[in-house]
């Protein structure tokens, strides 16, 4: 659409698979504290299942990096667990074993008040949120959250 993009992860291995599957795209190390970018250069970020990963105290960090990287008017979109039958929000999973490879995981469900709250804190608005239920025998059973805000 002739947009740049940049795909960003703290996992050079990760890095390293997507620039051998789309090698006309630009990848490179970093996280969601720390995205190597110049003020206010993005007109937007999708960050999809990313903020499950971050503990409690990496989270305003991060919206507060976003905020930085973003420019005014732009737009963020972010997807996060909610919660499962066994994980209510603001619990956590440790998965040292996921599809058969050895893992050291942590998957966070969170509260979609609190990350309202976080990204207004850090200068954005949410336009949009929506809450679904997950698809039968298709995912994970876990209540998901998208939430779509622009920056102030």
């Amino acid at each position: 659409l002739g947009l740049d993009m940049v795909g960003v992860d703290p996992s050079p291995g990760m890095i390293s698979v997507a620039r051998r599957r789309y090698p006309g795209l630009e990848f490179r190390v970093g996280s969601l504290t720390d995205l190597g970018e110049e003020d206010g250069t993005w007109s937007g970020a999708v960050a999809p299942y990313s903020l499950i990963h971050l503990a409690p105290a990496d989270r305003s960090p991060a919206y507060a990096e976003l905020a930085r990287a973003i420019a005014p008017g732009g737009w963020l979109l972010v997807s996060f667990h909610v919660s499962m039958s066994d994980q209510p929000p603001g619990s956590v999973k440790h998965l040292e074993d996921w599809w058969g490879h050895k893992v050291d995981l942590d998957f966070r469900f969170l509260d979609p008040a609190d990350i309202e709250t976080g990204l207004a804190e850090a200068r954005f608005r949410t336009m949009s949120r929506t809450e679904r239920e997950p698809w039968p025998d298709v995912e994970a059973q876990s209540r998901r959250c998208y939430l779509l805000a622009r920056r102030q």
